[in-house]
């Protein structure tokens, strides 16, 4: 199910201000503003806000879709890519696409991550796998671009396009978009397809594998952790059998409890919802092997690492 959004202002141009943390980025790991370097995925002192494989074969959850020119074609998750085009990156489960070929309009249509909040000074980049492949002729005709979107309110909001492809790009597997230096209280990243011109042939976009990553200071990290949980404790670990996931709430807070495999997918997900203040315990049972356990509370991340002996 698509959803209509209202979208801001949109600001052109590259975002590329080198905070402390973004210059450790660039100077141990290469990344580029490009989005065509591989990089580790998880860069010293940031936390993983989301991850998504689309591999339950439906747009996550929190995740909105905007088809400004109201044709209802749109962005899809699918289980296979349209023919006759094989992604390099495609690893054979389900995956997001905008197919032109399908669509075969003057296209204009977004798709939104889920919503996490920020502090002014703070930043984030994304890492995904994408094939954009472009196979008109004559001038650049469809365009794909990788956006920042900041709000004060979550409700309006301002976008800045960090990439833009165009013509024949091809793929990446692991493209670092960012990072990006951000402002007010709400972000969220976007992928927008759009046409300049109409065109009458040209394949599309293919997603995969989006993480998002978000930094702030220590600072930062401390006083929104005391604001949202006082704790979060994985117990025993290492497990033979039953573990007890346990964290307590300062406040009523959005909270979203996950068990994650060591490539980042998503097993479990043990809670998905609002709760109110209080302590809160869940109980997994695992077979033998590592595990991450995945804390999110009004969207800051907290990840335990677990190891299941049996």
């Amino acid at each position: 199910m698509w959803r209509k959004v209202i979208i801001g202002l949109i600001v052109v141009g590259v975002v590329w201000g080198l905070t402390p943390a973004e210059k450790y980025a660039m100077d141990s790991h290469g990344s580029s503003p490009l989005g065509n370097v591989s990089p580790p995925r998880i860069l010293q002192g940031w936390n993983l806000v989301e991850s998504q494989n689309f591999d339950d074969g439906a747009i996550p959850a929190g995740w909105e879709i905007n088809d400004a020119n109201g044709d209802q074609c749109t962005w899809v998750v699918v289980s296979e890519p349209t023919d006759p085009f094989t992604p390099g990156c495609w690893d054979g489960s389900p995956f997001l696409q905008y197919s032109d070929d399908e669509c075969d309009t003057d296209s204009d249509d977004w798709i939104m991550t889920a919503i996490f909040s920020i502090s002014n000074g703070d930043s984030t980049y994304l890492v995904y796998d994408f094939d954009f492949e472009e196979l008109g002729s004559g001038s650049p005709i469809e365009y794909g671009d990788v956006m920042i979107g900041t709000s004060d309110d979550g409700v309006n909001w301002n976008w800045t396009v960090v990439v833009s492809y165009t013509e024949d790009m091809g793929e990446n597997c692991d493209a670092m978009v960012g990072p990006v230096e951000v402002t007010g209280n709400y972000a969220r990243w976007a992928f927008r397809y759009w046409e300049e011109t109409p065109s009458n042939w040209a394949w599309g976009w293919y997603i995969d594998n989006v993480e998002v990553y978000h930094y702030t200071t220590e600072v930062g990290i401390a006083e929104r952790t005391a604001g949202a949980f006082r704790s979060f404790s994985v117990y025993p670990n290492p497990a033979a059998g039953r573990t007890s996931i346990s964290f307590a709430l300062e406040r009523d807070a959005s909270v979203r409890l996950e068990v994650l495999d060591v490539a980042g997918r998503i097993l479990e997900t043990l809670e998905n919802g609002y709760l109110t203040a209080g302590s809160y315990s869940f109980e997994v049972s695992e077979n033998s092997g590592i595990y991450f356990v995945r804390l999110t509370v009004n969207g800051e991340s907290k990840i335990e690492r677990l190891v299941v002996v049996k």
